[in-house]
């Protein structure tokens, strides 16, 4: 019986507080599509699995910061609208499995504005 990754199901990843520590930006293309813009992907920091990190990816033309901005500043912490966490397989060009990610796309993300001293 082969198992799917839509089969598959990934408990205890959120945050209590729903925000998520940035460390990476980049963008995030349609290699399938001559290398097309489809928006940018936000790598996070998941505590509750071991400080596991996802790429999140989300559908729009700027990102609301920089990679350079977000090392600039250690880490940049946001908030996320319909998130959804999940897995895929990744396998090389002769179909043989190598190993499942985690992947996850939002409709939106919101910067945290930092607390006042």
């Amino acid at each position: 019986m082969a198992i799917k990754t839509t089969d598959l199901e990934l408990k205890n990843w959120k945050d209590e507080k729903n925000q998520y520590q940035v460390t990476q930006v980049k963008e995030w293309t349609d290699f399938n599509n001559n290398s097309a813009h489809l928006g940018w992907q936000y790598e996070i920091v998941l505590p509750n699995l071991r400080f596991e990190k996802v790429f999140i990816k989300v559908e729009s033309v700027e990102p609301i910061f920089t990679n350079a901005e977000v090392i600039a500043a250690g880490t940049k912490l946001v908030t996320f609208e319909n998130l959804d966490v999940g897995f895929y397989a990744r396998s090389n060009k002769g179909n043989e499995f190598v190993e499942m990610l985690l992947t996850g796309k939002a409709e939106e993300i919101k910067l945290v504005p930092p607390k006042a001293k």
